[in-house]
């Protein structure tokens, strides 16, 4: 029995260094994978920061558009033309 113990050691040794050959690649693949969505979700989270932070802004432009469209029909009325286009 010893001594197909260590007749079944070679194959098994080499077993395990193609398994370790195969396994290492993939597993430093598999960090960089990690590494690069973590960066992907810092960057969103950023990136969503912003957008909320420029959303309350979007009424105040609406706002100020609507203001210079009717300073621009008042310049309009007091000009007494009927085609004013100020751009």
């Amino acid at each position: 029995m010893a001594v197909v113990k260590n007749l079944l050691k070679a194959p098994e040794s080499n077993l395990k260094t193609m398994f370790k050959s195969m396994i290492s690649p993939f597993s430093s693949m598999l960090d960089e994978v990690i590494k690069t969505v973590a960066s992907l979700q810092d960057s969103l989270k950023f990136s969503q920061n912003k957008i909320n932070e420029f959303k309350p802004l979007k009424s105040k432009l609406t706002d100020i558009t609507e203001e210079v469209e009717q300073i621009k029909g008042d310049f309009c009325k007091m000009q007494k033309s009927n085609c004013c286009i100020i751009e």
